[in-house]
């Protein structure tokens, strides 16, 4: 094999959702198979990648701050070239490098193939590379995987779907799958290199649909692939979300009792302004269902406060939703108006300050509900696979039940990645605490005891 000459460090900052930190692996396995090689720290860095999120103006906003710094570094290293990826590189193109002349590649979500090739013309020019390409899926390339327990997995790119409020369409393009084939080699590399857990990972992931596969058949696939314990997905579509990813999910052992499910919304109204596609009838009828078929599922969920329109009506729908189907969790926005989406014409505006109260409201609330959920954890004692050493005291663990609770208990550095039972002894917010009583490293009837109860015990 011929070795390829040393072009020098990179190193990449990642803003945004987790398709972004998965496309961050794409990014690291493309310069590393160009003769890159990873900085430490960005100060050891010749290329500097910052991969970048629209999706909020908040993202966009913390995402240009870091960029206006890190391209007044260049100052004392003139010799470093700045690159800016993802989803705000797609949306703003050229008018980042008036902004910010610092910059010397801009490559939008489609071009990350051609990035060896982009960094050798901005040795003499500054670049900009939007293109769409609508068959882009990186098949064939291996994302850079470091080790680890966990690994995110990209199924899927784009989306069909329009909501009124989202960018991403404009931004990713339309939905394509990759071949399941793909993906079942991909997650079968890192289970041989260590991994444990994998996500898959999609705009809208149960659209997947390969021309022969669809998603359940997925699910069902990697189910089958040895020493892979646990199986995620986000995000899913309630409109997409239909009795037979439900079955699969229950009769697949490895799969998780999990299910993130944006609701956005309690009120019909505002569903229909946002376009999602379903009724809160519906909605609710998808909770139910999956709550009857696998025991023990939490379903954490995304809502938008303030979306145009919303009244205090609407807005006390969404309340009034919350409390009956009672989320595990919920991530809290309010409503950002991207350019160019639907929703940022409309007339009827939330006043922003009215849009904060809503969010600091629904917060409030979810708490208060993730809290009263959690506390049944205690007493319990649950299957845990133990991701790391806790951030908090390093010889504390910490791991995560099958249905996505976070658990913190002592012990020593050597279990992580194995399988565990603990017994949780108090719940504080959001985080369960407690202590080892066995080790289960063969993972013996991983699902089956879970499902029985959500525990294994309840002494």
């Amino acid at each position: 094999m011929t070795r390829l000459p040393n072009r020098g460090t990179y190193y990449i900052e990642v803003y945004g959702c987790q398709m972004n930190f998965y496309d961050a692996d794409l990014l690291a396995s493309i310069l590393d198979g160009a003769g890159y090689r990873p900085a430490k720290v960005v100060q050891e860095a010749d290329v500097i990648l910052v991969n970048t999120c629209s999706v909020r103006e908040h993202a966009e906003d913390r995402a240009m701050g870091r960029i206006r710094e890190l391209a007044g570094m260049k100052k004392e290293h003139p010799g470093v070239r700045l690159v800016v990826c993802g989803c705000m590189a797609q949306r703003m193109g050229g008018e980042m490098l008036r902004l910010i002349p610092g910059i010397n590649v801009v490559v939008g979500t489609d071009g990350y193939r051609d990035l060896p090739e982009l960094l050798r013309r901005s040795e003499t020019a500054r670049i900009v590379e939007t293109s769409v390409c609508a068959q882009e899926i990186y098949s064939q390339l291996v994302p850079r995987y470091d080790g680890g327990i966990c690994a995110f997995v990209g199924v899927m790119r784009g989306c069909d779907n329009r909501c009124s409020y989202c960018i991403v369409p404009q931004l990713r393009g339309r939905a394509r799958s990759r071949p399941l084939e793909d993906i079942v080699r991909e997650v079968s590399g890192l289970v041989d290199r260590g991994c444990r857990q994998v996500t898959f990972l999609g705009q809208n992931v149960n659209l997947f649909g390969d021309g022969q596969n669809r998603f359940a058949d997925l699910l069902r696939k990697t189910n089958e692939i040895s020493h892979l314990w646990r199986i995620r997905f986000i995000s899913s579509h309630p409109r997409n979300m239909d009795e037979e990813i439900l079955v699969a999910m229950t009769e697949s052992a490895k799969v998780c009792e999990h299910l993130h499910l944006p609701l956005q919304s309690g009120s019909n109204k505002i569903l229909r302004a946002m376009r999602r596609g379903y009724t809160t009838q519906e909605y609710r009828s998808i909770v139910l269902r999956a709550r009857e078929l696998m025991p023990g599922l939490s379903i954490t969920t995304d809502l938008i406060a303030g979306f145009p329109g919303e009244t205090k009506d609407d807005f006390q729908e969404t309340i009034k939703l919350m409390r009956e189907l009672e989320f595990d969790d919920a991530f809290t926005f309010q409503y950002s108006a991207r350019p160019g989406t639907e929703a940022a014409m409309m007339s009827d505006q939330v006043p922003l300050d009215e849009r904060h109260r809503r969010l600091e409201q629904l917060i409030a609330l979810q708490l208060e509900i993730t809290k009263k959920i959690n506390s049944r954890q205690a007493g319990r004692t649950i299957e845990i696979l133990v991701e790391r050493q806790s951030r908090r005291k390093t010889k504390e663990l910490m791991g995560r039940t099958r249905n996505h609770k976070v658990v913190i208990f002592p012990g020593d550095a050597k279990l992580v990645g194995r399988l565990v039972h603990v017994k949780v002894k108090s719940v504080r917010g959001k985080t369960a605490w407690g202590e080892i009583i066995s080790d289960d490293q063969e993972g013996i009837d991983r699902g089956a005891a879970y499902r029985r109860g959500v525990c294994l015990s309840t002494s």
